[in-house]
């Protein structure tokens, strides 16, 4: 008996299995993140750093820190605009009262403003060594607007030189903020700099218009304009300035009209459709939704100018309103069709935004504006293109439902 006891306390002890020891390993583990989840909870209640396994600690923001960072700098931002559009103010009523007190003359008065935007700069680069890139922006931006005016003031106030010269002078000057906006990265200079280069050859014309001939306008704008909005495309894609895409592309609409379109028309038109190809190819949501934009002014303008050729006089006014509603509502029918065939969400929103401005303009203005021809025969067409919308739509539901 006693020996029979002893062999049972010698023999070896039996060991659990295999798929005892992962039960029992996956157990731990699943403790260990349980533990881990509510000590990362305590973290958070508390505002302590969360500590996660092989990863650097880090302090937790809370979202009203983040908030008081963003207002912090939206408001140091707004006060450095205001303040270089303060003292650019300023500086022109310096100028103004010493020419009223005769204190120096047309030369030195040109020297003055030469000096103090050079000035400027220098002031703006110097803070931007310091790390004062925020505030460095409104003063190199107001030396830049210094600069260009007084080049403008020296020949057309002063007649100190011809406006060739002048011209010259303020592309070099807008070249120079577009460099140094390329450097810094500065989208405030970019945007001085574009829109001091559109305002140049308006500027021009303005301070001699008998040296323009109406062909000059025509292809120079034609090229000039388009070289602009082809710039700020490169910029915009190098440095992801997209604001600078709506601004400049708005300024350039403007400055067509003004340069190219009254002795051109049709060149303005065929202008507004390189404009929109260029902005269809950027692939960018901005360059869609303006390509569509300049497509319709292009559109507009053609009809604008082939009615006031071709329409009687007594009933232009309404014929220009019905055409242009049925345009405006024909557009939009053929979005909604390329958003069929091309299941396009795009495509649709826009179609849809451009039918409800059509219903907008008929029900508000038309109504009112079109004789009583015109009234009728606008809502009759433009409600059958409604029905007709409205079907096309329905048909995009379908397909992108299956």
């Amino acid at each position: 008996m006693q020996d029979d006891t002893e062999s049972r306390n010698n023999s070896p002890k039996r060991l659990p299995d295999d798929e005892a020891v992962r039960q029992l390993a996956a157990e731990v583990k699943m403790l260990s993140s349980q533990i881990a989840e509510l000590e990362n909870k305590v973290a958070r209640l508390e505002g302590r750093p969360i500590a996660t396994p092989g990863i650097e600690t880090l302090p937790i923001v809370r979202p009203a820190t983040v908030a008081a960072v963003a207002s912090g700098t939206t408001g140091l931002k707004l006060l450095n605009r205001a303040g270089a559009v303060t003292l650019f103010l300023g500086i022109i009523f310096f100028f103004k009262y010493a020419v009223d007190n005769q204190w120096i003359g047309a030369a030195g008065r040109v020297l003055l403003g030469v000096v103090a935007g050079l000035a400027l700069l220098g002031a703006g680069e110097w803070l931007r060594t310091r790390g004062q890139s925020i505030f460095a922006q409104g003063v190199s931006a107001c030396g830049i607007l210094t600069l260009y005016i007084s080049a403008f003031a020296a020949s057309d106030y002063y007649k100190l030189i011809d406006s060739a010269a002048a011209f010259v002078a303020m592309v070099i000057i807008a070249i120079s903020a577009l460099v140094l906006s390329v450097r810094h990265s500065d989208t405030v200079l970019a945007v001085v700099g574009y829109l001091s280069a559109l305002m140049a050859p308006a500027l021009w014309h303005g301070m001699d218009q008998k040296f323009w001939a109406p062909n000059v306008w025509a292809w120079f704008g034609f090229v000039y304009l388009f070289a602009v909005q082809v710039g700020t495309f490169r910029q915009s894609a190098r440095q992801k300035k997209r604001i600078l895409i709506p601004i400049v592309a708005a300024a350039v609409a403007v400055e067509a009209f003004y340069l190219i379109n009254p002795g051109h028309p049709i060149v303005c038109v065929l202008f507004f459709l390189g404009l929109a190809a260029l902005h269809f190819r950027s692939g960018l949501v901005d360059g869609y939704v303006l390509g569509h934009l300049f497509v319709l002014l292009a559109g507009t303008r053609f009809l604008f100018f082939w009615l006031e050729q071709e329409g009687p006089a007594e009933v232009w006014s309404s014929l220009f309103n019905e055409a242009e509603s049925i345009f405006l509502g024909v557009y939009g029918i053929a979005l909604l069709i390329a958003a069929v065939t091309r299941k396009s969400a795009s495509d649709r929103v826009f179609g849809l935004a451009l039918l409800g401005v059509v219903i907008g303009k008929l029900y508000i203005v038309d109504v009112w504006l079109l004789t009583r021809f015109y009234r009728i025969s606008a809502f009759v067409a433009l409600g059958v293109l409604l029905l007709a919308s409205s079907f096309v739509y329905s048909r995009w539901r379908q397909r992108t439902n299956t």
